[in-house]
C-alpha cells in the first residue's frame, strides 16, 4: 500500500514543481500563470482527495481481506481437521480389511480342511455302507443256510418219526401175531391135550415155557423200541443245538447291523453339521432364493415361436435339510442345471432327470435325507434317486404328495412362476416323457428384496 501512495504521488505535481514550470515557460504572462498555479492547486487537492479516499478504501478492504484471511485460516484448519480424520478412518479401513482378508484366508483354508474332511467322512461313509452291504449280503446267505439247515433237520425227524411210527406200528401188528400165534398155539396144545389125552401137568409145563419165551420177545421188542426213542432224542437234541448255534450267530449279526446302523446315524450327523457350515460361510445364512428361466419349444400354442417362462424357488431352511440344500446350492453355484430339461411329466409331479456330472465330481447326496415336518405338500420341490444317493434329478409336485414321495429329500418350494410350472406339466408327452423338453436357460440367486418386489407384482 506505501509503495502505491509513492507511485501516486510521483505522478501528482507538486505546487512548487508547478509554478517553477510556469515561470520558465513564460515570464511576460504574469496573469496566465497565477490562474494557471491555482488551478494546479485546485487539480492537486482533488487529486489528493481521492488518493485519501483510497487509502481509506484500501484500509477498509484489507481490514475485510484480514479478516476473510482468518475465516479461511479457520475453515483450512477444520478442513485439515477433517482430512485428518479421514486419514484416521482410511487407515483404520485398511486395518480392517487387512484383517477381513486375513479372516477370508483363514475361511478358505478352514473350508477346503472342512471339504477335505467331508470327503474322507463321505468315502469313510461309503467304505462303512459297502461293509454293511457285505455283512448284509453274509447274513442274508447265513439265514437262507439256516433255513436250509432247519429245513433239513425238520425233514429229517419228520423221516425219523415217520419210520418210528412204521416200526412201532410194525412192531403192534408183529405183537397181534405173536399173540394171534400163541392163541393158535394154544389151541393147537388144547388138541394136543384133547387128542394125546396127557396129563394137565405137561400141559401147563409146555403152555408156560412157551409162554415165557413170548414173553421173552416182546420185552426184547419193548428194549428196541426204547434204543429207538433214544437215538431220536439224541438226534433232536443235536438239531437243537446247532438251531441254538445259528440263533447266537444270528443275535450276533443282528448286534452287528445295529452298530453298523448307529455308525451311520454318526456319519450322517457329521456330514449334516458340516454341511450347515459351508452353507452358512459359502451362501450365508439365509433365507436362499434360486430364479430358474426356461425356454420352451415353438409350437402351434406358442404360434410356432419359442417362449420363456421363469419360477423361483425358496430353499428349505438349513436346519430342516442341511445336507440336500448344500448339495441343491453347490449344484445351482456351478450351473450344472443350465441347458439340461424337463423331460419327465406325470400326473402327480413334472421332474428333470439327469445324470451327474463327473467333471464337476457332483454326485448328489451321500445319503437319503427325510425330514417329517418338510413334506412333500403341492408345488414343492424334492430330489429324485433310489437307495441311499438322491439328485441330481429333481422334481416339481403339483399335487400333494406327502404319500406318494414319502423318503425323498424334500429340499424347497415354489413361490413365484406358478403359471410356468403348470404349463410345463401340460406339454404333451408320451410314456410320461415330454416329447419336447423345456431347456433350462440360466439359473441365479436372488435377494429377498428382489423377491418381495416380483411377489407383490403379482
Amino acid at each position: 500500500m506505501s509503495e502505491a501512495k509513492e507511485k501516486l504521488s510521483d505522478t501528482i505535481p507538486t505546487p512548487s514543481s508547478t509554478t517553477s514550470s510556469t515561470s520558465t515557460t513564460g515570464g511576460g504572462c504574469g496573469g496566465i500563470g497565477f490562474y494557471g498555479g491555482i488551478l494546479q492547486f485546485l487539480i492537486y487537492l482533488i487529486c489528493l482527495a481521492l488518493l485519501i479516499d483510497a487509502h481509506l478504501s484500501s484500509e477498509a478492504f484489507l481490514s475485510q481481506l484480514d479478516t476473510t484471511m482468518l475465516e479461511f485460516d479457520g475453515i483450512r484448519a477444520a478442513d485439515q481437521q477433517e482430512l485428518n480424520r479421514l486419514n484416521q478412518v482410511l487407515y483404520e479401513t485398511d486395518e480392517k480389511v487387512s484383517k477381513y482378508e486375513v479372516d477370508i484366508g483363514r475361511l478358505s483354508e478352514a473350508k477346503v480342511v472342512l471339504q477335505k474332511e467331508l470327503d474322507d467322512v463321505t468315502a469313510d461313509y461309503q467304505m462303512k455302507e459297502s461293509e454293511v452291504q457285505r455283512l448284509l449280503v453274509n447274513r442274508q446267505k447265513l439265514e437262507d443256510g439256516c433255513r436250509r439247515n432247519i429245513k433239513s433237520l425238520k425233514e429229517e425227524i419228520s423221516s425219523v418219526q415217520m419210520g418210528w411210527q412204521q416200526e412201532v406200528a410194525s412192531m403192534k401188528m408183529t405183537q397181534e401175531k405173536i399173540i394171534s400165534n400163541m392163541q393158535g398155539e394154544i389151541d393147537r396144545w388144547q388138541q394136543k391135550v384133547a387128542s394125546m389125552q396127557v396129563t394137565q401137568e405137561e400141559i401147563i409145563s409146555n403152555m408156560q415155557g412157551e409162554i415165557d419165551r413170548w414173553r421173552q420177545k416182546v420185552a426184547s421188542m419193548q428194549l428196541t423200541q426204547e434204543e429207538i426213542m433214544s437215538n431220536m432224542q439224541g438226534e433232536i437234541d443235536g438239531s437243537n443245538k446247532i438251531i441254538e448255534a445259528h440263533n447266537a450267530q444270528m443275535e450276533e449279526l443282528e448286534q452287528e447291523r445295529l452298530r453298523m446302523l448307529d455308525d451311520q446315524l454318526q456319519l450322517e450327523l457329521r456330514v449334516q453339521e458340516q454341511s450347515i457350515y459351508l452353507v452358512n460361510s459359502t451362501f450365508g445364512e439365509g433365507p436362499h432364493f434360486v430364479e430358474f428361466h426356461v425356454l420352451f419349444p415353438p409350437m402351434e400354442i406358442f404360434d410356432n415361436q419359442e417362449m420363456s417362462g421363469l419360477f423361483i424357488v425358496e430353499i428349505a431352511p438349513i436346519n430342516v435339510m442341511p445336507h440336500s440344500v448344500h448339495v441343491f446350492l453347490e449344484l445351482i453355484q456351478s450351473e450344472f442345471y443350465v441347458g439340461k430339461t424337463f423331460n419327465l411329466s406325470f400326473r402327480h409331479i413334472v421332474g428333470l432327470s439327469t445324470h451327474a456330472d463327473d467333471e464337476l465330481k457332483l454326485k448328489g447326496t451321500t445319503f437319503r435325507e427325510y425330514n417329517e415336518n418338510f413334506p412333500h405338500k403341492m408345488w414343492t420341490v424334492g430330489l429324485m434317486g433310489k437307495g441311499p444317493v438322491s439328485g441330481p434329478s429333481f422334481y416339481v409336485s403339483v399335487v400333494d404328495n406327502t404319500k406318494n414321495n414319502h423318503g425323498d429329500p424334500c429340499i424347497g418350494g415354489i413361490i413365484h412362476g406358478f403359471d410356468t410350472i403348470e404349463m410345463m406339466h401340460s406339454m404333451p408327452e408320451t410314456d410320461h416323457k415330454i416329447d419336447s423338453p423345456i431347456m433350462i436357460t440360466s439359473t441365479r440367486f436372488v435377494s429377498l428384496d428382489e423377491v418381495k418386489v416380483l411377489v407383490s407384482a403379482e
